[in-house]
């Protein structure tokens, strides 16, 4: 299972390959993952932005999906923008010019283990880069809250009125933390 996750100013992209079903924790915790290795990069940020593709694993009402990121702003002290595409729009996501580069390039080829496509995701150039490329060897599941447990979350979520499942900022706060200390 592949994730990947572009860089839009600059180009540079970061595939997480990992044995097991797409899952809200396997996309998290590939974001921590991307964040530990560019945090020194990130200094003057304030806010992550995350252009998402509403998939079941990373949908603005999967409830583990949002309690993981909120747990990662946290973590990280970054307030984070979750921004989502509309279904069958996928063709204005950045990220989708670069899996088609990938297909395009390995297109044939019998991707027959772990090495095979990680060596071969790592000769795929995109805007000039090589993608840095890794793998998490884990078995997720998925796992969900309670309403009650969503419902408390909730409260510090802000969601756009006019879009409440498209556009939703997590904002680290004292309070927000305390959820995952209980």
């Amino acid at each position: 299972m592949p994730l990947g996750i572009l860089k839009t100013e600059s180009g540079q992209s970061t595939v997480v390959l990992g044995n097991s079903h797409e899952t809200s924790d396997f996309t998290v915790d590939d974001l921590e993952r991307w964040y530990e290795l560019h945090k020194g990069q990130l200094t003057d940020y304030h806010t992550l932005e995350l252009y998402l593709d509403n998939g079941p694993a990373v949908g603005s009402t999967r409830t583990h999906f949002i309690n993981h990121m909120m747990e990662f702003a946290c973590i990280t002290r970054l307030t984070i923008h979750l921004l989502y595409y509309p279904p069958y729009h996928s063709k204005y996501n950045p990220v989708e010019r670069l899996w088609a580069r990938v297909e395009n390039y390995w297109n044939g080829t019998l991707l027959s283990s772990v090495d095979k496509i990680m060596n071969t995701l790592k000769n795929v150039t995109w805007k000039g880069i090589t993608p840095l490329v890794s793998f998490i060897d884990k078995t997720y599941k998925g796992i969900n809250l309670s309403r009650r447990q969503m419902h408390r979350r909730e409260e510090h979520l802000i969601r756009d009125p006019q879009l409440p499942k498209w556009d939703v900022w997590i904002k680290p706060s004292c309070s927000m933390g305390r959820l995952f200390l209980q």
